[in-house]
């Protein structure tokens, strides 16, 4: 069952990593703050926050379907 389970770290979690975790490839799990996101699909801007901390995010990917303002994102 391990195999299966996906691992992400909070916007709390990856501040606490400091300098360490420059350059780390991560995935981050929070909820879209609202009103943060800004951009086109391939060149979006948003702020991940798990209500304690924000982090803002720069993705040149295209988000999936159910990506949206208020909503969990990994």
């Amino acid at each position: 069952m391990s195999d299966a389970l996906v691992y992400y770290l909070t916007p709390t979690e990856l501040a606490a990593r400091g300098e360490a975790a420059i350059g780390q490839s991560i995935r981050l799990g929070g909820l879209v703050e609202l009103g943060s996101v800004s951009g086109s699909a391939t060149d979006l801007t948003f702020v991940l926050t798990d209500r304690v901390t924000e982090i803002t995010v720069h993705s040149t990917v295209a988000p999936t379907s159910s990506f949206r303002e208020g909503a969990g994102a990994v």
